[in-house]
């Protein structure tokens, strides 16, 4: 055997293992994406993730309140070409904890947000460094906003306790 032939077979020997620790690591890391979606739904129970940017910031009278996860977490959804059906698909976390893929369309003339589920075909293996990445992010400031707005609350429910009192005396 000659160094050529050998270069090629360790070439192709190296191929197989990456290949196997890709897909070993790529079910891994999606089974964990899984699992940490289905708890911060949970824990979200119904509250939409305060603090998301808005990813189609140009458009007027829409909004699109969630996080890129492939991308900084703040970039906006790309525009698509002109008569083009589709747009290109960006991997999003929803205001409710959701993970999916997401573009801009314009539908009857009106510009729109369209949704698809992210199904585990979409998703790699890097996605869970980018998701845990988002989550430090995101989670912070959900969490902040979310005191305060309970704060408000607080304020609003003893107001309401005192002028209902208040009227009561009358």
């Amino acid at each position: 055997m000659n160094d050529t032939d050998k270069l090629l077979d360790d070439s192709a020997a190296a191929g197989v293992e990456l290949r196997g620790k890709i897909e070993t690591a790529r079910i891994l890391a999606v089974r964990t994406v899984r699992a940490i979606e289905d708890r911060l739904s949970s824990a979200l129970d119904g509250v939409r993730l305060r603090g998301l940017p808005n990813l189609v910031p140009e458009w007027r009278g829409v909004s699109y309140a969630a996080a890129r996860i492939r991308a900084r977490h703040d970039t906006p959804l790309e525009e698509i070409e002109p008569g083009k059906a589709d747009g290109h698909l960006a991997l999003v976390l929803t205001a409710y904890g959701r993970l999916v893929m997401a573009r801009r369309a314009i539908e009857f003339g009106h510009p729109v947000v369209v949704e698809v589920p992210a199904t585990d075909a979409y998703l790699c293996a890097e996605d869970l460094w980018d998701f845990a990445r988002i989550l430090a992010i995101v989670l912070p400031t959900h969490t902040r906003l979310a005191r305060y707005a309970g704060e408000k609350f607080d304020r609003i429910s003893r107001l309401a306790g005192k002028l209902s009192a208040a009227i009561s005396e009358e």
